[in-house]
């Protein structure tokens, strides 16, 4: 449980990262290409001293690892960040975690997944919590959401994350974890170096901080909770790790008050409860679900 709840509050730095890269002059392009340059080179490192055997994967798989790094994590991460870059930290993550209402849609409309019961509860009270966030002005007359695209880029987020949960549920079940992650983030790394194009000649003058930012966003951010969330899976399984997944958006909240001096207003607290709420009605009817 420990460790589950370490790798959401690893997680929900993530935004701090974001926002601190772009005050040192680090691009979104750098930031995202070298966090996961960086930790794909780590766990690849880790596996090949402590267990080489997770480095071999099918040549299908290789494929499969592609198209959900590029297609997935790559576009995932572009537009996580810039929301980041457009609305406060906390309501980012607020909207990423609206990303089960689109796994459960998604889930029905292509795959004919029935909606169980604590769905059909969990997703007006998670679309509530939206309209919450996004509605506020309208509701309590508080001051209107000054980058209307990056609220945008915040929502696709879940959509691209939601994209990515339903396609490797289905195209990766026979894969380690650990290996999927190393091929992910690789070919993450590739795809948003190729988009974005951050100018390679700046690394041999990237300041201490700005080294620091990336190898902390690389290992913090991205290895750590990794390693940690899935030694902790094996212990309490997919239910308990779900419940305690919502540590993240807390985290970015109470780490977006303290160190950025982000406040989120009465309408974006009243949306957030509810988003999280609906995690937690689906995680514990999950965990009361009798074994098959």
């Amino acid at each position: 449980m420990i460790e589950v709840g370490a790798a959401g509050f690893c997680f929900g730095f993530l935004g701090i990262f974001g926002r601190l890269a772009a005050r040192n002059d680090l691009s979104l392009g750098e930031l995202l290409t070298y966090r996961f340059a960086i930790a794909s080179l780590l766990l690849a490192l880790v596996l090949l001293i402590y267990d080489r055997r997770r480095l071999k994967i099918a040549p299908l798989q290789i494929l499969v690892c592609a198209g959900l790094g590029v297609l997935g994590y790559a576009i995932f991460a572009t537009l996580y960040f810039t929301a980041i870059n457009g609305v406060s930290v906390a309501l980012a993550s607020l909207l990423l975690y609206t990303y089960p209402i689109h796994v459960a849609i998604g889930a029905r409309v292509l795959f004919g997944e029935k909606l169980s019961r604590a769905q059909k509860i969990a997703l007006p009270v998670a679309l509530g919590g939206l309209l919450f966030l996004l509605g506020g002005p309208a509701i309590f007359g508080e001051s209107k959401i000054a980058n209307p695209y990056a609220v945008i880029a915040g929502l696709g987020s879940a959509l691209c994350y939601a994209f990515y949960i339903l396609a490797s549920s289905r195209l990766q079940r026979t894969i380690d974890p650990l290996t999927s992650g190393l091929y992910v983030m690789t070919f993450a790394a590739l795809g948003l170096f190729f988009f974005h194009r951050p100018d390679l000649s700046r690394i041999p003058a990237l300041t201490l901080e700005q080294i620091a930012l990336l190898v902390g966003i690389g290992v913090v951010c991205t290895i750590a909770p990794l390693v940690l969330f899935l030694s902790g899976l094996q212990k309490l399984g997919n239910n308990e790790a779900s419940l305690l997944s919502t540590i993240e958006p807390l985290t970015a909240a109470a780490m977006g008050a303290i160190i950025l001096s982000e406040m989120l207003a009465p309408a974006e607290w009243i949306g957030g409860a509810l988003v999280i709420a609906a995690l937690v009605i689906t995680a514990l009817a999950r965990e009361s679900r009798p074994p098959n």
